[in-house]
């Protein structure tokens, strides 16, 4: 454990003082409140439902280009006789990640959360982050579906941007 605490000392990079930390928090005991997703400090089920949901709305998503591929765009949401009585799936996941992208959603930047081990916090708090971020991706990367114009991203990111705000240094 001297060795690993010298050792992060000498990092020259996040990346090697992460890697070199994370085992001291192992070494600690300080991995098993990680993977805990238990705490009184954030609302853990909320969290892993909205990771669930996540996962549906990706394979739908995944599911309708699919079959539009397929079929030669003649497909019906849901199955459905009238497709325009339904939300396209894509835009009922960038709805949902809509409402889930805000500052402290479900108490995620508690500090009481980032002050346990030496780098990170929950588990299923990275984990959604990790998820947030690559639904984003995805929606942004998404070519196959014509549906979803490139103008209506660019409005989406914005909109989201906006939601999250900026941080500033205000000196008087």
């Amino acid at each position: 454990e001297i060795k690993q605490k010298s050792k992060s000392t000498e990092c020259s990079t996040y990346k090697e003082y992460a890697e070199c930390v994370s085992k001291l928090d192992e070494l600690d005991g300080l991995d098993a409140w990680r993977i805990n997703k238990h705490s009184s400090l954030y609302s853990y089920d909320r969290l892993n439902t909205d990771l669930l949901e996540i996962s549906k709305f990706r394979r739908k998503c995944e599911n309708y280009t699919f079959n539009m591929m397929n079929n030669n765009g003649s497909i019906s949401i849901n199955g459905g006789s009238n497709p325009e009585s339904h939300m396209h799936p894509m835009r009922e996941f960038m709805q949902f990640l809509r409402s889930r992208i805000e500052r402290n959603y479900s108490g995620i930047t508690n500090p009481g959360l980032y002050s346990m081990t030496k780098v990170g916090t929950k588990k299923l708090i990275e984990d959604f982050i990790d998820q947030i971020c690559q639904s984003l991706e995805y929606i942004a990367s998404n070519c196959d579906d014509c549906d979803i114009s490139v103008a209506e991203k660019i409005v989406y990111f914005n909109e989201i941007r906006h939601c999250m705000g900026r941080t500033a240094l205000c000196l008087s």
